[in-house]
């Protein structure tokens, strides 16, 4: 801890970002071998196939996989509040960004 953080109160500290992040199927491969080692904290997954669960249904999803990911013994509500979440939606049609389809948008 530096010496700037000692002076400063733990509950005024900021809390880690889980970042969690959904891409098209294609692209959670090329993330996981180029792209994990770059980003801590991060859980890349899709929406399983052959379905497409709109914003909702993939936050949902994409918060179930990671914490079941995390393999916790933490409940899902525990883990929900252990650390801030930052919710990338990468996937979807792509109809304004062509050129991205293959490999995400957020990439």
């Amino acid at each position: 801890m530096s010496d700037s953080q000692a002076s400063i109160p733990a509950t005024a500290r900021p809390q880690p970002i889980d970042r969690l992040v959904s891409l098209p199927a294609a692209a959670c491969p090329a993330f996981n071998e180029h792209l994990a080692g770059r980003f801590r904290n991060t859980f890349v997954t899709s929406d399983p196939p052959g379905a497409q669960l709109g914003s909702g249904g993939g936050t949902a999803h994409l918060l179930t996989a990671a914490w079941q990911d995390k393999q916790t013994d933490a409940g899902f509500t525990d883990w929900l509040r252990d650390t801030r979440k930052l919710i990338i939606h990468g996937s979807g049609q792509s109809r304004r960004l062509p050129g991205y389809a293959a490999s995400g948008k957020p990439l």
